[in-house]
């Protein structure tokens, strides 16, 4: 589920734990990702640099790609 980053940290700052941002460049580092946020039921924050986003063809990809 895609939701907003500020609300996350927000949440993340009241309930005093921290917030995991990690980058990605590939499908195959975007799955490894997700699917270990998926097994230990945690939020965290996907990002991509300018170039990698378009290598992976575009913002838009990307985003759907972790939808």
């Amino acid at each position: 589920m895609l939701v907003n980053a500020a609300d996350m940290l927000k949440k993340a700052e009241a309930g005093k734990y921290g917030l995991g941002a990690f980058n990605t460049n590939n499908l195959e580092w975007t799955r490894a990702i997700l699917a270990g946020a998926q097994e230990l039921n945690i939020p965290v924050i996907i990002q991509t640099s300018m170039g990698a986003a378009k290598y992976m063809g575009g913002y838009e990809f990307c985003q759907t790609m972790i939808e």
